[in-house]
């Protein structure tokens, strides 16, 4: 997994994480190749960045060389939210950063005098 993590950051992919999955990020190896522009440090992969992640991580980011932000950011190839009430504008920025849209829009509802399905 890590090395996957390394090659996304060095390659500048897109990555988006979300709660405590910046952890990951964190905990990626320090002689791991960084982003074009980041410099080193012991702390790997996240080194520079803003980014935000669930409140109770923020102590692991910030010593992983990045500023925590309270709410969805986005930071070059990175894109990052606190929890599950952040999905909405972090898939809505995930998909930005992609180059495609986002609507809003629900899919109709079934109704309810409707039969059941056969399968």
């Amino acid at each position: 997994m890590f090395g996957a993590v390394r090659h996304f950051f060095e390659a500048d992919k897109p990555v988006a994480s979300i709660c405590h999955g910046p952890q990951i990020l964190a905990t990626a190896r320090p002689d791991a190749p960084l982003a074009v522009g980041r410099s080193p440090t012991t702390a790997g992969v996240l080194d520079g960045y803003e980014m935000t992640a669930y409140p109770a991580v923020s102590p692991e980011v910030e010593a992983a060389g990045c500023s925590w932000v309270d709410g969805v950011t986005t930071d070059g190839n990175l894109v990052t939210g606190r929890a599950w009430p952040d999905h909405p504008g972090w898939i809505a920025a995930f998909l930005d950063l992609l180059g495609t849209e986002s609507t809003t829009t629900r899919p109709p509802r079934r109704r309810t005098d409707a039969p059941e399905p056969l399968f």
